[in-house]
């Protein structure tokens, strides 16, 4: 049974994490009953241990350890045949048996665990599993071996992942429970190792396991950018409320329902007397569900989690004529355009003339020209509004609006390039919504860069400025797509669009670039240049650099698409990501130096990225040389 939130409609996916299962049907009746979705348990007993097939493929190093040479025709474990192909993919997760050590020192335990994890992932992928689970980490693990062996098998190129099932901490003796910098033997840093030698496969996966001590609070949402596929909570997380019902501690609850964003299944674990039986697991169960519930709706439209991480093309409008679908999907959120519409009203509201002229350039199919004359009704200003696009296929739309009323005698249809339209008359208002992800990466500059001419002596443009930020972020999430695209080094000198579910900043955003309008001058020079520097307050792999923008509309009414400042409830922007090629290993306490430019020629804009500290990268995207602006002629 999933778990569904009353409001937002999301999915909560639970399951029971066993030690030993004595009867799969069995237990996946208790998980129904207890109202999960899925078992975890051992593919194999856990006393079953393998032995070399043959005498001499045995390793003798291990002087006077003698292997237990047993013979056995009795099947490895259960048939393939106790579930059906169904309820073997969607209701169960297989876990690689745990005496398994694969950095182990013993040569003997290393060769069995080696013939074994193997064996079982292969029995695994045989069952259709999508995922296998490894024992738990120590820090005492090297951990080589293991990569060695999961790089192996998954280079097979079988479906069945491998989740690597790492705690949250180490227990007490570990320095990030008490706020100290990370050690080499963190779990994080252990996990990291793994993640780095097997080049981060896109089936290489975390199990995370919660632990009663939580460590420091950016150390915890750290996981957040990490390919976390199920959390497991062992029921000794839990404690006894006054009903002797168990219940999470508030830093747990609050970790809890920040991985709820995740969208990841999660798993109770314990021991079997509490896992095993329906009655034992139903009040872990029913308490997330509980938590799960209580959550307040984020208010996001269940349809944009297919954009999660998906990484998109940023619009080109200048270069490129808008379809009629992109123009509906702009004009489908209405906070943008009522921030504009109370960003005109406040304008008008203290322009006190018999006639003001607006100009809205790059007006689409016009949604910006009914924000103005909605203003002007709300004022009881008389308006005359001049409504300039490029696009033909657009102008028939604004066409036919002009024609119906509330437009008609008030609104005047011009198809032009912006830039080089000669306007009959002087405006008191230029409205433009020329803004990208990172403001200025539609070429609002070089769009606007003659409103001077456009405007009267004391015209003002709306908006009257924008800023870029930009924010070190570490997502291997968002890495691991830009080189699903392909080999070419192009692919991450390009920036891209993105709604970031699997994603942490590394440090908080900064300005970057900032550009006013008009800019009392015409001038075809935009070039910036930026260096920001980012303290490093937590061990993290640098996987490249997020970017947002903040608008000045009028009068203290802005846009923003900044996390801290974000426009409630407004879906028009997503954040802008410019990757690096080689993720960049960050420890706690160290400064980032990040630069940055933005340079034009006569036919594009382009930016270019680096870092100088604490280790250089190559510039990216010299010369434009993968991506660009396309700047077209002036008409």
């Amino acid at each position: 049974m999933v778990v569904v939130h009353p409001i937002s409609g999301d999915q909560l996916v639970l399951g029971l994490d066993l030690v030993t299962v004595p009867s799969l049907k069995a237990a996946l009746e208790n998980v129904e009953t207890s109202g999960c979705d899925f078992v975890v348990c051992p593919l194999v007993h856990p006393r079953y241990e393998r032995v070399p097939l043959e005498r001499n493929d045995w390793n003798t190093e291990d002087v006077g350890v003698k292997p237990p040479w047993i013979d056995r025709d009795d099947p490895l474990t259960r048939s393939g045949m106790e579930l059906r192909s169904g309820q073997w993919i969607e209701g169960v997760v297989g876990k690689l048996s745990p005496w398994i050590r694969l950095d182990s020192t013993s040569a003997r335990t290393r060769r069995l665990s080696e013939v074994a994890f193997r064996e079982e992932y292969e029995l695994a992928a045989h069952l259709s599993l999508k995922a296998v689970i490894t024992p738990r980490i120590s820090s005492a693990d090297d951990c080589a071996n293991l990569a060695n062996c999961i790089n192996s098998v998954l280079s097979s190129e079988l479906p069945t992942r491998i989740w690597v099932r790492v705690p949250i901490s180490f227990g007490t003796g570990d320095p990030e429970l008490c706020g100290e910098p990370a050690s080499e033997r963190s779990p994080w840093d252990v996990w990291n190792k793994i993640r780095t030698l097997c080049n981060s496969h896109r089936s290489l996966g975390v199990v995370l396991e919660i632990a009663s001590e939580l460590v420091g609070k950016r150390a915890t949402e750290r996981w957040c950018a990490e390919p976390v596929e199920m959390i497991s909570i062992p029921t000794s997380t839990f404690v006894k409320n006054k009903a002797g019902f168990p219940v999470l501690l508030k830093r747990h609850k609050d970790f809890v329902t920040n991985m709820f964003q995740s969208k990841v299944p999660f798993a109770v674990s314990g021991n079997a007397a509490t896992t095993n039986s329906a009655e034992g697991a139903k009040p872990y169960v029913m308490f997330l569900a509980h938590l799960f519930g209580k959550q307040p709706a984020d208010g996001h439209d269940a349809d944009d989690d297919q954009y999660l991480d998906y990484l998109q093309s940023p619009l080109q409008p200048l270069a490129d004529n808008l379809e009629g679908s992109m123009y509906e999907t702009f004009e489908s959120d209405p906070v943008k355009y009522a921030r504009y519409q109370e960003a005109v009203r406040l304008y008008l509201s203290q322009k006190i003339v018999e006639r003001v002229v607006i100009m809205v350039l790059g007006a689409g199919r016009g949604p910006l020209v009914a924000a103005c004359l909605a203003a002007a009704e709300q004022t009881q200003r008389k308006v005359y509004v001049y409504a300039v696009e490029k696009n033909a296929s657009a102008i028939i739309t604004l066409r036919n609006r002009r024609d119906r009323e509330p437009w008609k005698h008030r609104v005047k249809v011009v198809q032009a390039d912006m830039r080089s339209w000669k306007s009959p008359e002087k405006a008191d208002l230029i409205v433009s919504e020329l803004l990208g992800s990172f403001g200025d990466n539609e070429l609002s500059p070089e769009c606007l860069s003659s409103t001077h001419k456009l405007l009267a002596r004391d015209g003002i443009c709306i908006p009257q400025n924008s800023t870029s930020f930009i924010a070190p972020i570490c997502s291997q999430a968002l890495h691991s797509n830009v080189a699903a695209l392909g080999p070419s080094r192009a692919h991450f000198e390009t920036p891209y669009v993105v709604k970031i579910r699997h994603g942490v900043p590394i440090s908080s955003p900064q300005p970057c670039f900032k550009f006013t309008h008009p800019n009392g001058k015409e001038s075809h020079d935009y070039s910036r240049y930026a260096h920001l520097t980012f303290d490093v307050e937590e061990d993290y792999v640098l996987h490249g650099f997020v970017g947002y923008f903040d608008a000045l509309l009028y009068g203290g009414i802005d846009l923003s698409i900044l996390p801290e400042t974000h426009t409630p409830k407004m879906f028009s922007w997503y954040s802008i990501y410019f990757p690096i090629v080689r993720p960049l290993l960050l420890k706690r306490g160290e400064v980032l130096d990040f630069h940055m430019w933005r340079r034009s020629s006569a036919k594009k804009v382009w930016y270019e990225w680096t870092v100088t500290s604490p280790a250089p990268i190559a510039i990216h995207n010299v010369n434009g040389r993968s991506y660009g602006m396309d700047v077209l002629p002036i008409s």
